[in-house]
């Protein structure tokens, strides 16, 4: 992957970069936002952290001639950029909602598990367990509507909708304009006919052949979304306590995110 080699070692330092401004920003701030019980605060770190992880889990993918793979665990990523940008957005209330959520989902889940437990052959999560899970999922219900109990119900409320999808959470933050690139990325999960036809990795191909494994093509758009996405929620974790400092990193962040398309592009 000698080819890469400028935009690998370039995103490679945007990503520790980016994790060692988090890591900063954390330590800084971290009294600060207990003494204010700053849910926002520390939901926010834990997701940048989550961004940096899933970054890194991209570098690999790209490294070892996965185009298509890096492509789809950017729409993770993005999800979560997503997420992010929108709680920041809001007061506090709505990071509690959101970190209460984890009920409803861990409910659903353990139902799920228990009802095809015949054929998994699994041991099932005992009835106290379940109802220890279901009381907490209906004290919930009852403290914030029924609508809390759909996939995006943390946000209905602020977004003045009973069953709120992750497009409504992308068009408040005023990202939907990736809603092609994530669709496009959305190709490499999903088992459609586009998928099996259209792969990063054969993107120089001169005839119709099956990839089966890696490949040297198709670095630059997941390489330039992973740095941008990452930008974004760096950029949104700073303005949690914005000053003099932060700005200042922030603009170094934006200046690496422009070099680092530069050089895909260069290699392309």
């Amino acid at each position: 992957m000698e080819r890469w080699k400028s935009g690998f070692d370039a995103l490679e330092i945007f990503i520790i970069t980016c994790s060692e401004i988090g890591e900063d920003f954390n330590n800084t701030n971290r009294d600060r936002a207990a003494r204010e019980n700053n849910v926002k605060f520390d939901t926010l770190v834990r997701l940048h952290a989550r961004a940096c992880h899933i970054s890194s889990e991209i570098l690999w993918l790209l490294k070892g001639g996965f185009a298509d793979g890096a492509h789809a665990r950017w729409r993770a990523l993005h999800e979560v950029v997503v997420t992010a940008l929108f709680l920041s957005t809001h007061e506090n209330e709505l990071s509690i909602r959101y970190r209460q959520h984890e009920v409803v989902e861990s409910y659903k889940g353990m139902t799920q598990y228990n009802h095809y437990e015949p054929r998994l052959n699994i041991v099932k999560f005992s009835e106290e367990e379940l109802m220890e899970c279901k009381l907490a999922y209906e004290e919930l219900l009852s403290k914030y509507g029924q609508e809390f109990k759909t996939s995006y119900g943390w946000a209905a409320n602020v977004l003045n909708n009973k069953k709120p999808n992750f497009f409504n959470i992308e068009e408040a933050v005023e990202l939907d304009h990736f809603r092609p690139y994530y669709k496009w990325a959305s190709q490499n999960i999903h088992a459609n006919a586009h998928g099996i036809n259209s792969k990063l990795g054969l993107a120089e191909a001169k005839e119709d052949v099956l990839l089966v494994g890696a490949s040297n093509s198709g670095m630059t758009d997941p390489a330039q979304l992973t740095a941008l996405s990452l930008s974004q929620i760096s950029v949104g974790l700073l303005n949690i306590y914005s000053n003099i400092d932060t700005l200042i990193t922030q603009h170094v962040i934006e200046k690496l995110k422009e070099d680092i398309g530069d050089l895909f592009f260069k290699s392309e």
